[in-house]
């Protein structure tokens, strides 16, 4: 059985996001590499993930870099708010927000951030 996770915001390969969000690492190659390993310490390989938005900053090179190296099976959702619209497609993403779950039908959503 497959443990179903909600998640936003990791800003893979964003510099920038460190300062932003007063995060406390030195460089963002220390913290995507941490963030990695507590998603894959964290979710298993049949885990469903929802992603809701801001997984990484940059194209769908950049992007696949990270989604490779994760646990689940995770469908990002497609919104026009967050940074993954610069690269978002194919097998990427899921087109829709809304999904069904033990009887019961949520809506999923990014709000936009002002900074």
């Amino acid at each position: 059985m497959s443990d179903i996770f909600f998640t936003s915001d990791q800003h893979f390969n964003h510099a920038n996001v460190i300062k932003y969000c007063d995060r406390s690492y030195e460089t963002v190659e220390k913290m995507d590499r941490d963030l990695i390993n507590q998603w894959n310490n964290t979710i298993g390989e049949k885990d469903i993930v929802y992603h809701l938005g801001d997984f990484t900053l940059g194209n769908a090179k950049i992007a696949g870099k990270y989604f490779y190296q994760l646990n689940g099976n995770i469908f990002i959702l497609n919104n026009p708010y967050h940074h993954d619209n610069r690269w978002i497609g194919g097998k990427f993403y899921s087109k829709t927000s809304e999904f069904l779950q033990a009887g019961g039908q949520y809506l999923l959503d990014h709000y936009r951030h002002q900074y």
